[in-house]
Formats: structure tokens, C-alpha cells, sequence
């Protein structure tokens, strides 16, 4: 989910793919909630997956992680982005 955030615009930020209006991104958003709930706390489930007990300090590892992906995936796009802007104007120009 945070890839598709990080991707939605190479021009914009994180906050503004949070304040653009996508109804069909905040479905999927819900959708895939649902289903990593369902998965990790609902019995049935846990068993189809063969997923043990969840634990708080597990959660917030996962949680801790993905909030520091994300500033860190910014930061590479920013560059990337950079990067390629660079290399078409030197192509261009040459």
C-alpha cells in the first residue's frame, strides 16, 4: 500500500497523494484492511493461512516499519525523480 502511495504522482508528495481525492484508492485501502484483519485475528482464518497468534510487539514492528518505509521511499523517488529530469535536459541539450 505504501508503494502505491509512494507511485501515485513522481511530481507530488506523500501528503498531497493523502489529500488528492481517489475514491477508488481509499476502497482498496479498506479492502486490503479487512482482509490482513480477518487474517490475523479471526480464528478460521489464521488456520487457512496457518498463521500463528499475533502478538502487540509484532504489530507494532510491522507498523514501525512500513512509517519508516515510507518517508524513505519519498526520499529515493525525490532523487530518482531528480535524476531523470537531469538526464532529459543533458539529452536535450546535446
Amino acid at each position: 500500500m505504501g508503494l502505491i502511495l509512494v507511485n501515485r504522482s513522481f511530481a507530488s508528495s506523500l501528503t498531497q497523494a493523502f489529500r488528492r481525492p481517489n475514491r477508488a484508492l481509499w476502497m482498496l485501502f479498506s479492502a486490503v484492511m479487512a482482509v490482513l484483519a480477518a487474517a490475523l485475528w479471526w480464528p478460521p482464518a489464521q488456520g487457512l493461512f496457518r498463521f500463528g497468534s499475533l502478538h502487540w510487539d509484532d504489530l507494532a514492528v510491522g507498523v514501525a516499519a512500513s512509517l519508516l518505509s515510507l518517508p524513505l521511499l519519498e526520499a529515493v523517488k525525490s532523487r530518482w525523480f531528480r535524476a531523470g529530469t537531469e538526464m532529459s535536459l543533458n539529452r536535450a541539450r546535446a
